[in-house]
């Protein structure tokens, strides 16, 4: 005989509630470690440089999840990756700038989990974010989240925008945390791609007109 199991609204809520710490507690462990690291990135930035140099593709991508983590304290990652993309990693010439961008790529996607998660669990109410002392004007960006979702989040993770607001928002939005990753490592990915070529076609012609 089949027994059937009512289950109350409140009852289904904190099972919902349990899966999503289930999900966000190990990350969020994981990015608050990362983010101490982040601060003292922050203040030791050539620290960043010493790690790829070291490590070379492996030291990239570990270096800019720790940079992407931190919040509203900038590290020069824009200005490594274009020193940086004249790098032949692994002897693949011409392709090398291209493996470059998709490696920080992927890596920026997952250091910008930090400032979903903060807004997320930190921040409870739109009302809340609204009160913290920031410079650009939240309820522009808030209607752009809901209209245009993906599509302006991985536009301002392209261009050069500070993303953190906007993934905190997202947080605090409760935006589906898959299609923000998505289209972070989407906009993040282009970005350094483009930035890795800069640097690859750039220093080789300054090179190559200095004759260094």
């Amino acid at each position: 005989m089949t027994k059937w199991v009512y289950k109350s609204k409140s009852s289904k809520i904190e099972e919902k509630t349990s899966i999503r710490w289930k999900f966000f507690a190990p990350l969020l462990a994981i990015l608050m470690a990362i983010f101490v690291l982040a601060d003292y990135f922050s203040k030791n930035p050539k620290i960043f440089e010493t790690i790829i140099l070291t490590y070379g593709l492996p030291g990239v991508f570990i270096a800019t999840i720790i940079a992407n983590a931190t919040i509203l304290l900038p590290v020069p990652v824009d200005i490594f990756i274009v020193l940086f993309g004249q790098i032949d990693f692994y002897h693949l010439g011409i392709l090398s700038p291209f493996i470059l961008g998709l490696t920080v790529g992927l890596g920026a996607a997952i250091g910008e989990l930090s400032g979903y998660v903060i807004g997320y669990f930190s921040i409870k109410s739109l009302q809340e974010f609204r009160k913290q002392q920031f410079s650009i004007n939240f309820d522009e960006i808030k209607e752009r989240v809901q209209n245009q979702g993906t599509y302006f989040i991985a536009l301002a993770a392209l261009i050069p925008f500070p993303f953190d607001i906007i993934g905190l928002l997202c947080g605090v939005m409760r935006f589906d945390v898959r299609k923000f990753f998505l289209a972070v490592w989407v906009g993040k990915t282009g970005r350094y791609i483009i930035l890795s070529y800069a640097g690859y076609f750039g220093i080789t012609w300054l090179r190559a007109f200095f004759h260094i």
